[in-house]
Protein backbone atom coordinates (compact mmCIF):
# COMPACT_ATOMS: atom_id res chain seq x y z
CA UNK A 1 0.00 0.00 0.00
CA UNK A 2 1.31 3.34 -0.92
CA UNK A 3 0.73 7.02 0.27
CA UNK A 4 -1.55 7.65 -2.62
CA UNK A 5 -3.13 4.03 -2.16
CA UNK A 6 -4.32 6.09 1.14
CA UNK A 7 -5.44 9.49 0.42
CA UNK A 8 -7.53 8.21 -2.18
CA UNK A 9 -9.68 7.06 0.57
CA UNK A 10 -8.80 9.88 2.82
CA UNK A 11 -10.09 11.87 -0.07
CA UNK A 12 -13.29 10.32 -0.26
CA UNK A 13 -14.74 11.03 3.47
CA UNK A 14 -12.79 14.35 3.71
CA UNK A 15 -15.90 16.25 3.88
CA UNK A 16 -17.15 14.34 6.69
CA UNK A 17 -13.34 13.69 8.67
CA UNK A 18 -11.14 16.60 10.31
CA UNK A 19 -8.06 14.55 10.65
CA UNK A 20 -6.99 11.15 10.57
CA UNK A 21 -5.35 8.73 13.66
CA UNK A 22 -3.03 5.65 12.45
CA UNK A 23 -2.61 3.16 14.68
CA UNK A 24 -1.94 -0.43 14.44
CA UNK A 25 0.39 -2.66 15.49
CA UNK A 26 2.68 0.25 16.21
CA UNK A 27 2.12 2.36 13.38
CA UNK A 28 5.40 4.26 14.16
CA UNK A 29 7.44 1.11 13.16
CA UNK A 30 6.85 2.89 9.58
CA UNK A 31 7.71 6.19 10.39
CA UNK A 32 9.14 7.22 7.25
CA UNK A 33 5.38 6.14 5.43
CA UNK A 34 3.87 8.23 8.37
CA UNK A 35 5.76 11.08 7.85
CA UNK A 36 5.33 11.02 3.49
CA UNK A 37 1.44 10.14 4.56
CA UNK A 38 0.89 13.09 7.30
CA UNK A 39 2.56 15.84 4.74
CA UNK A 40 0.06 14.59 1.99
CA UNK A 41 -3.22 14.97 4.91
CA UNK A 42 -1.95 18.43 5.91
CA UNK A 43 -2.30 19.55 2.34
CA UNK A 44 -5.85 18.94 2.45
CA UNK A 45 -6.27 20.75 5.67
CA UNK A 46 -6.89 17.74 7.90
CA UNK A 47 -4.58 16.90 10.73
CA UNK A 48 -2.80 13.89 11.40
CA UNK A 49 -2.25 12.12 14.81
CA UNK A 50 -0.67 8.70 15.61
CA UNK A 51 -1.79 6.03 18.45
CA UNK A 52 1.72 4.82 19.81
CA UNK A 53 2.43 2.55 22.77
CA UNK A 54 5.38 4.67 23.09
CA UNK A 55 8.88 2.02 21.93
CA UNK A 56 10.36 4.34 20.25
CA UNK A 57 12.40 7.23 20.97
CA UNK A 58 10.29 10.37 20.12
CA UNK A 59 13.03 12.34 21.02
CA UNK A 60 15.51 10.98 18.32
CA UNK A 61 12.83 11.29 16.10
CA UNK A 62 12.55 14.75 14.68
CA UNK A 63 11.08 14.00 11.11
CA UNK A 64 7.95 11.93 12.45
CA UNK A 65 7.12 14.25 15.37
CA UNK A 66 7.46 17.45 12.98
CA UNK A 67 4.87 16.01 10.51
CA UNK A 68 2.71 14.34 13.16
CA UNK A 69 -0.31 16.89 14.91
CA UNK A 70 -0.39 15.00 18.07
CA UNK A 71 0.52 11.74 19.92
CA UNK A 72 -2.75 9.44 22.04
CA UNK A 73 -0.10 7.76 23.78
CA UNK A 74 -0.25 3.99 26.12
CA UNK A 75 0.69 3.97 29.42
CA UNK A 76 -0.33 0.68 30.37
CA UNK A 77 0.98 0.78 33.68
CA UNK A 78 2.73 3.48 35.96
CA UNK A 79 4.78 0.91 37.73
CA UNK A 80 7.41 -0.55 35.97
CA UNK A 81 7.57 -4.24 37.15
CA UNK A 82 3.59 -4.33 35.84
CA UNK A 83 4.80 -3.07 33.19
CA UNK A 84 7.08 -5.62 32.31
CA UNK A 85 4.75 -8.35 33.79
CA UNK A 86 2.07 -6.58 30.96
CA UNK A 87 4.30 -6.11 28.02
CA UNK A 88 7.85 -7.32 28.37
CA UNK A 89 8.88 -4.24 27.84
CA UNK A 90 9.84 -1.24 30.60
CA UNK A 91 7.88 1.51 31.07
CA UNK A 92 11.13 3.96 31.36
CA UNK A 93 10.98 4.74 27.40
CA UNK A 94 7.19 5.70 27.56
CA UNK A 95 6.93 7.71 30.51
CA UNK A 96 10.20 10.07 28.43
CA UNK A 97 7.83 10.31 25.44
CA UNK A 98 4.64 11.35 27.65
CA UNK A 99 6.64 14.60 29.04
CA UNK A 100 8.85 15.19 25.74
CA UNK A 101 5.73 15.17 23.93
CA UNK A 102 4.05 17.02 26.29
CA UNK A 103 6.38 19.92 25.99
CA UNK A 104 6.43 19.91 22.73
CA UNK A 105 2.71 20.71 22.68
CA UNK A 106 2.48 16.97 20.59
CA UNK A 107 0.83 14.84 23.22
CA UNK A 108 -3.28 14.96 22.93
CA UNK A 109 -4.10 12.22 24.88
CA UNK A 110 -2.86 9.38 27.55
CA UNK A 111 -4.69 5.79 27.88
CA UNK A 112 -4.29 3.21 30.43
CA UNK A 113 -5.79 -0.13 30.44
CA UNK A 114 -7.60 -1.41 33.56
CA UNK A 115 -7.27 -5.14 34.36
CA UNK A 116 -8.73 -5.98 37.28
CA UNK A 117 -7.21 -8.69 39.87
CA UNK A 118 -4.15 -8.01 38.24
CA UNK A 119 -2.70 -4.81 38.14
CA UNK A 120 -2.93 -1.84 41.14
CA UNK A 121 -5.60 -0.32 39.36
CA UNK A 122 -6.52 2.85 41.65
CA UNK A 123 -2.30 3.59 41.89
CA UNK A 124 -2.18 4.11 38.32
CA UNK A 125 -4.81 6.00 37.61
CA UNK A 126 -3.59 8.11 40.28
CA UNK A 127 -0.03 8.43 39.42
CA UNK A 128 -0.95 9.09 35.58
CA UNK A 129 -3.28 11.74 36.41
CA UNK A 130 -0.90 12.94 38.65
CA UNK A 131 2.21 13.27 35.68
CA UNK A 132 -1.42 14.62 33.19
CA UNK A 133 -1.86 17.49 35.89
CA UNK A 134 1.92 17.77 35.88
CA UNK A 135 2.60 18.29 32.45
CA UNK A 136 -0.39 19.75 30.80
CA UNK A 137 -4.05 19.57 32.74
CA UNK A 138 -5.85 19.75 29.03
CA UNK A 139 -4.05 16.42 27.66
CA UNK A 140 -6.87 14.02 27.90
CA UNK A 141 -7.03 10.73 30.24
CA UNK A 142 -8.87 7.60 28.53
CA UNK A 143 -9.28 4.49 30.88
CA UNK A 144 -9.70 1.75 28.68
CA UNK A 145 -11.53 -1.44 29.97
CA UNK A 146 -9.09 -5.27 29.51
CA UNK A 147 -10.87 -7.17 27.20
CA UNK A 148 -9.32 -11.13 27.12
CA UNK A 149 -9.01 -11.38 23.09
CA UNK A 150 -6.09 -11.66 21.55
CA UNK A 151 -4.06 -12.32 24.72
CA UNK A 152 -2.33 -16.03 26.06
CA UNK A 153 -1.49 -17.18 29.77
CA UNK A 154 -3.16 -16.69 32.92
CA UNK A 155 -4.34 -13.10 32.38
CA UNK A 156 -7.23 -14.56 29.19
CA UNK A 157 -8.83 -15.61 32.69
CA UNK A 158 -9.19 -12.08 33.72
CA UNK A 159 -12.81 -10.81 33.55
CA UNK A 160 -13.87 -7.69 32.19
CA UNK A 161 -13.76 -4.31 34.20
CA UNK A 162 -17.36 -3.94 35.82
CA UNK A 163 -18.66 -0.45 35.61
CA UNK A 164 -19.10 0.03 38.95
CA UNK A 165 -15.18 -0.09 38.78
CA UNK A 166 -14.48 2.31 35.73
CA UNK A 167 -16.88 4.85 37.38
CA UNK A 168 -14.69 4.69 40.66
CA UNK A 169 -11.52 4.68 38.15
CA UNK A 170 -12.70 7.79 36.15
CA UNK A 171 -14.35 9.82 39.51
CA UNK A 172 -10.20 9.58 41.36
CA UNK A 173 -8.61 10.65 38.15
CA UNK A 174 -10.74 13.63 37.76
CA UNK A 175 -10.60 15.12 41.22
CA UNK A 176 -6.50 14.50 41.11
CA UNK A 177 -6.08 16.62 37.83
CA UNK A 178 -7.79 19.90 39.07
CA UNK A 179 -8.21 22.60 37.06
CA UNK A 180 -5.23 24.55 34.99
CA UNK A 181 -7.35 27.07 33.44
CA UNK A 182 -10.54 29.43 33.76
CA UNK A 183 -11.18 30.52 30.61
CA UNK A 184 -13.77 32.90 29.30
CA UNK A 185 -14.99 34.88 26.21
CA UNK A 186 -16.59 37.62 27.74
CA UNK A 187 -18.50 39.32 24.11
CA UNK A 188 -15.61 38.08 21.87
CA UNK A 189 -15.43 34.88 19.30
CA UNK A 190 -12.58 33.20 18.64
CA UNK A 191 -10.53 35.34 15.68
CA UNK A 192 -13.68 37.86 15.46
CA UNK A 193 -17.09 38.41 13.53
CA UNK A 194 -16.20 38.90 9.93
CA UNK A 195 -18.54 40.94 8.13
CA UNK A 196 -19.95 40.26 4.45
CA UNK A 197 -17.19 42.70 3.38
CA UNK A 198 -14.31 41.43 5.36
CA UNK A 199 -14.29 43.89 8.05
CA UNK A 200 -14.53 42.75 11.66
CA UNK A 201 -17.38 43.23 14.01
CA UNK A 202 -16.96 45.78 16.54
CA UNK A 203 -16.72 43.88 19.86
CA UNK A 204 -17.17 44.96 23.72
CA UNK A 205 -15.43 42.83 26.74
CA UNK A 206 -17.14 42.38 30.35
CA UNK A 207 -14.50 43.24 32.29
CA UNK A 208 -16.16 43.26 35.66
CA UNK A 209 -17.38 39.76 35.07
CA UNK A 210 -13.36 39.05 33.80
CA UNK A 211 -12.17 40.96 37.20
CA UNK A 212 -14.47 38.57 39.03
CA UNK A 213 -13.33 35.86 37.65
CA UNK A 214 -9.42 36.14 38.03
CA UNK A 215 -10.51 36.91 41.49
CA UNK A 216 -12.19 33.62 42.17
CA UNK A 217 -8.93 31.95 40.32
CA UNK A 218 -6.95 33.26 42.74
CA UNK A 219 -8.15 33.07 45.66
CA UNK A 220 -10.16 29.49 45.21
CA UNK A 221 -7.85 27.74 43.07
CA UNK A 222 -4.47 29.22 43.16
CA UNK A 223 -4.49 30.25 39.74
CA UNK A 224 -2.59 33.54 38.18
CA UNK A 225 -6.35 35.06 36.94
CA UNK A 226 -8.58 34.26 34.36
CA UNK A 227 -7.59 33.62 30.53
CA UNK A 228 -9.34 35.71 27.54
CA UNK A 229 -10.23 34.08 24.34
CA UNK A 230 -11.26 36.27 21.43
CA UNK A 231 -9.03 39.25 22.02
CA UNK A 232 -7.22 39.78 18.60
CA UNK A 233 -9.49 42.04 17.36
CA UNK A 234 -10.44 44.28 19.93
CA UNK A 235 -9.84 48.14 20.07
CA UNK A 236 -6.10 49.44 20.72
CA UNK A 237 -7.86 51.50 23.81
CA UNK A 238 -9.19 47.89 25.46
CA UNK A 239 -5.75 46.00 26.10
CA UNK A 240 -4.54 48.24 28.97
CA UNK A 241 -7.85 47.47 30.85
CA UNK A 242 -6.19 43.62 31.14
CA UNK A 243 -3.54 44.21 33.47
CA UNK A 244 -6.16 46.44 35.60
CA UNK A 245 -8.78 43.63 36.22
CA UNK A 246 -6.21 40.80 37.15
CA UNK A 247 -6.04 38.78 33.62
CA UNK A 248 -3.64 36.02 33.42
CA UNK A 249 -3.14 34.88 30.04
CA UNK A 250 -5.19 36.78 26.70
CA UNK A 251 -5.16 35.16 23.26
CA UNK A 252 -4.11 37.29 20.52
CA UNK A 253 -3.19 34.83 17.50
CA UNK A 254 -5.92 35.98 14.64
CA UNK A 255 -4.54 39.53 15.23
CA UNK A 256 -1.47 38.71 14.30
CA UNK A 257 -2.32 35.99 11.47
CA UNK A 258 -3.97 39.61 10.02
CA UNK A 259 -0.98 41.70 10.06
CA UNK A 260 1.24 39.04 7.96
CA UNK A 261 -2.18 38.37 5.49
CA UNK A 262 -2.91 42.09 5.22
CA UNK A 263 0.78 43.91 4.84
CA UNK A 264 1.70 45.19 2.05
CA UNK A 265 4.47 43.39 1.52
CA UNK A 266 3.02 40.28 1.59
CA UNK A 267 3.47 39.02 -1.97
CA UNK A 268 0.03 38.91 -3.87
CA UNK A 269 0.56 36.07 -5.92
CA UNK A 270 0.97 34.06 -2.79
CA UNK A 271 -1.96 34.97 -1.27
CA UNK A 272 -3.98 34.54 -4.34
CA UNK A 273 -2.63 30.96 -4.21
CA UNK A 274 -3.09 30.22 -0.86
CA UNK A 275 -6.82 32.15 -1.28
CA UNK A 276 -7.63 29.56 -4.11
CA UNK A 277 -6.68 26.54 -2.63
CA UNK A 278 -8.62 27.62 0.96
CA UNK A 279 -11.66 28.12 -2.02
CA UNK A 280 -11.22 24.45 -3.16
CA UNK A 281 -9.72 22.39 -0.01
CA UNK A 282 -12.34 23.61 1.88
CA UNK A 283 -15.83 23.84 -0.60
CA UNK A 284 -17.40 22.27 2.58
CA UNK A 285 -17.08 24.94 5.19
CA UNK A 286 -18.49 27.26 2.66
CA UNK A 287 -21.90 28.59 4.17
CA UNK A 288 -24.65 29.92 2.39
CA UNK A 289 -24.93 32.80 4.31
CA UNK A 290 -21.28 33.31 4.02
CA UNK A 291 -19.57 36.24 1.52
CA UNK A 292 -16.55 35.13 -0.20
CA UNK A 293 -14.89 37.54 2.34
CA UNK A 294 -15.95 36.31 5.20
CA UNK A 295 -15.19 32.62 3.89
CA UNK A 296 -11.31 33.60 3.37
CA UNK A 297 -11.69 35.08 6.96
CA UNK A 298 -12.49 32.35 8.96
CA UNK A 299 -10.60 29.98 7.04
CA UNK A 300 -7.37 31.78 6.30
CA UNK A 301 -5.29 30.05 9.20
CA UNK A 302 -5.54 27.42 7.04
CA UNK A 303 -3.28 28.60 4.49
CA UNK A 304 0.19 28.49 6.83
CA UNK A 305 0.57 24.68 6.91
CA UNK A 306 0.68 23.72 3.08
CA UNK A 307 2.08 27.37 2.37
CA UNK A 308 5.03 27.31 5.22
CA UNK A 309 7.70 26.86 2.74
CA UNK A 310 6.58 29.29 0.32
CA UNK A 311 6.54 31.96 2.96
CA UNK A 312 10.15 30.74 4.71
CA UNK A 313 11.59 31.16 1.63
CA UNK A 314 10.50 35.16 0.67
CA UNK A 315 12.87 37.52 -0.06
CA UNK A 316 14.74 38.84 3.35
CA UNK A 317 13.86 41.68 2.54
CA UNK A 318 10.26 40.92 2.23
CA UNK A 319 10.06 39.21 5.32
CA UNK A 320 11.69 42.06 7.00
CA UNK A 321 8.82 43.98 6.19
CA UNK A 322 6.36 41.88 7.87
CA UNK A 323 8.29 41.54 10.38
CA UNK A 324 8.43 45.37 11.17
CA UNK A 325 4.51 45.02 11.62
CA UNK A 326 4.63 42.22 13.74
CA UNK A 327 7.36 44.04 15.60
CA UNK A 328 5.39 46.84 16.31
CA UNK A 329 2.29 45.07 17.43
CA UNK A 330 4.59 42.84 19.58
CA UNK A 331 5.99 46.51 21.38
CA UNK A 332 2.01 48.25 21.43
CA UNK A 333 0.85 45.12 23.67
CA UNK A 334 4.06 44.90 25.82
CA UNK A 335 2.83 48.11 26.83
CA UNK A 336 -0.02 48.08 27.48
CA UNK A 337 -0.36 44.49 28.73
CA UNK A 338 2.78 45.83 31.43
CA UNK A 339 4.93 43.13 30.54
CA UNK A 340 7.96 45.73 29.87
CA UNK A 341 10.69 45.25 32.44
CA UNK A 342 9.57 42.01 33.62
CA UNK A 343 13.10 40.15 33.44
CA UNK A 344 13.51 39.59 37.01
CA UNK A 345 9.85 38.67 37.67
CA UNK A 346 10.08 35.88 35.12
CA UNK A 347 14.00 34.38 36.57
CA UNK A 348 12.26 34.46 39.83
CA UNK A 349 8.99 32.20 38.77
CA UNK A 350 9.95 31.09 35.74
CA UNK A 351 12.99 27.52 35.44
CA UNK A 352 13.32 27.00 31.97
CA UNK A 353 14.65 23.56 31.01
CA UNK A 354 16.87 23.69 27.75
CA UNK A 355 15.32 21.12 25.04
CA UNK A 356 17.46 21.21 21.58
CA UNK A 357 15.24 22.03 18.82
CA UNK A 358 14.41 19.28 16.60
CA UNK A 359 15.14 20.20 12.84
CA UNK A 360 13.95 18.30 9.96
CA UNK A 361 16.77 17.19 7.64
CA UNK A 362 14.20 18.80 5.22
CA UNK A 363 14.52 21.84 6.84
CA UNK A 364 18.35 22.01 7.23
Amino acid sequence: MTVNDVMKTVEKVKPFISGITVSGGECTMQKEFLAELFEAVHKLGLTAYVDTNGYIDFSKEPELTFAMDKAMLDIKSYDEGEHKMLTGMSNALVLKNAEYLANKQKLYEIRTVIVPGILDNYRNVAEVSRLIAKLDADIRYKLIRFRPVGVAGDIKKVGIPSDELMAELKKQGESLKGISKISVQTGTTHGGVPLADGSVAKVKIDFAVLEKLSAVARSKYGLAGAVQHGASTLPDEAFDRFPAVGTAEIHLATGFQNIIYDSSAFPADLKARIYDHLKTAFQSEWKDKDTEEQFIYKTRKKGFGPFKQDMWHLPADTRDKISAGLEKQFAFLFDKLKMNNTQDVVEKYVQPVDVAPDVPVSLK
